[in-house]
């Protein structure tokens, strides 16, 4: 039997237990708590594009990224609290640190699930994905054992931004005979990742003025400095596109995600620094909002 530090996290839900008192009231944090927020993101923005673009979408692709990308945060994760002496800021690195037993078991089984699943893909989808998984490593590689060698390069919130978007766009870009049309919303929305990136990275450590992390990259630094301009700079040409490009749909939920940004921006001051957490993340929902209002 594990011990009580090592309680599956299954069993923490179903017993009302949480991290810290304050949360047993605040139950919308296991979204961000537990890697959900993520993949849920990922997956909408998949089959906004598909939808727009009337390519078929196998319930497999769905869930073989919906699998990835939480495998590959909760291992980040995992990575960012290996060294019991790195201080552990954030809610969410103290609960992979206390539950990090239980959350590699769940990675385990999500790897093995999707050795069958990736099996089942159609060629052209699986090479592509495999090609992107290499990144990925590499993405790892740099972040947890070099992390100076990324630093020269790009930040790596811009490197999670277009990895993400890459990830998402990749099933529909392998359905169309001609995937061109699909370059700019998907540059847009790498550039939307990146500001969400960057917004926590910054907002997570402003409240303490500390972060596990280091200091934050300058461009990071540029990018929530002049987020807001940013923003509205975005959701404008999301609403040109909206207006004069063929595929004009396809760019409605980036003028709302940005515009949900620009909002965001402006009340951070007056939100609580977890609310923030979450928050950060619901602007990039609004494809979901639309699939669920029936426009594509």
């Amino acid at each position: 039997m594990l011990a009580s530090e090592e309680a599956p996290v299954l069993a923490v839900l179903l017993s009302g237990d949480s991290v810290s008192p304050r949360l047993r009231t605040k139950a919308w944090l296991w979204v961000n708590l537990l890697s959900i927020d993520a993949p849920l993101v990922a997956v909408a923005w998949q089959v906004w594009f598909a939808q727009c673009f009337d390519v078929p979408l196998a319930p497999l692709s769905v869930l073989a990224l919906a699998l990835t990308v939480w495998m590959i945060y909760a291992t980040d994760r995992l990575l960012d609290v290996r060294r019991s002496e790195v201080p552990l800021l954030t809610e969410r690195h103290r609960f992979h640190k206390k539950h990090a037993q239980s959350i590699s078991i769940a990675v385990v089984f999500c790897l093995g699930a999707l050795v069958p699943i990736t099996i089942l893909l159609r060629p052209v989808l699986l090479r592509d994905g495999l090609m992107l998984s290499a990144v990925v490593a590499l993405y790892f590689a740099l972040v947890h054992v070099l992390p100076t060698a990324l630093s020269r390069w790009c930040p790596k919130e811009m490197a999670v931004g277009i990895v993400f978007a890459l990830g998402a766009g990749l099933a529909p870009w392998s359905r169309m005979q001609r995937p061109e049309p699909l370059i700019v919303p998907l540059v847009l929305f790498a550039f939307l990742c990146w500001l969400n990136c960057a917004a926590i990275e910054v907002w997570e450590g402003a409240p303490s003025g500390q972060r596990s992390s280091g200091s934050p990259h300058p461009l990071t630094l540029w990018l929530t400095r002049w987020i807001r301009l940013l923003s509205v700079l975005t959701a404008t040409a999301g609403a040109l596109l909206l207006s004069l490009s063929k595929e004009h749909v396809v760019f409605a939920p980036v003028v709302l995600s940005a515009l949900a940004f620009t909002w965001l921006d402006g009340e951070r001051e007056r939100l609580p620094a977890d609310a923030l957490r979450v928050l950060a993340d619901v602007p990039l929902l609004s494809p979901l909002v639309l699939l669920l209002l029936g426009m594509r």
